[in-house]
């Protein structure tokens, strides 16, 4: 192999013998194909009806409005940002409603005044023509406590049941009702209400 290398490199006709051998027949090659493209492709005619060429260039015109308003669409959306996941917070127990604590108010007098019973607990107290305000916000509670020439004021929650019980007693159906209710008050008997579950939608 060395003395043939040797030998081509001391005669350069020799390389240039067998690159002409080499590239003469690929141009020949070509010469051929090209022709036989230019006769038989590219130089032959071929005929289509009109509704063919008209089709061609309406889908084109609906390719090319319906690529540019896809690419408008794309640029007037704002960019999402990449949020990254966050793990699930932990579950917190639903805190169960405690009994409210009362305010304790012991021995005291009370006169001529306004005095409002919401959330107060009132033990051994004197009333002497005082005004109760109630608005049935929260609960309240009375032990062995004295009174005199009492009168109520209503507001709020209150205000709103004793409305309530006035507009139904003017219907003269309902005033038995009411009534009764009334006398169940007077014997200490509550009405239960109905569970959320059972009642009536509006």
């Amino acid at each position: 192999m060395e003395s043939i290398s040797q030998f081509i490199q001391n005669n350069p006709y020799i390389v240039v013998v067998v690159f002409i051998l080499t590239v003469v027949p690929g141009i020949i090659t070509m010469q051929k194909g090209w022709s036989n493209f230019k006769k038989y492709l590219l130089f032959k005619k071929i005929s289509f009806p009109v509704y063919v060429y008209i089709s061609a260039l309406i889908l084109l015109f609906v390719a090319f409005h319906f690529t540019i308003k896809l690419s408008n669409i794309n640029e007037s959306q704002p960019q999402r940002p990449v949020t990254e996941l966050t793990p699930n917070p932990p579950i917190t127990e639903i805190p169960v409603n405690k009994p409210i604590k009362l305010k304790t108010i012991k021995g005291e007098n009370f006169g001529y005044q306004q005095v409002r019973v919401d959330g107060k607990e009132f033990i051994n107290c004197k009333f002497d023509q005082t005004q109760i305000v109630y608005s049935a916000e929260q609960p309240f509670n009375l032990h062995g406590n004295t009174f005199k020439g009492l009168s109520f004021v209503f507001d709020g929650a209150a205000f709103a049941t004793i409305e309530f019980l006035t507009e139904f007693y003017k219907i003269p159906e309902v005033r038995p009702s009411i009534e009764a209710t009334l006398d169940n008050i007077k014997k200490g008997v509550y009405p239960m209400t109905t569970p959320p579950s059972n009642a009536a939608n509006d």
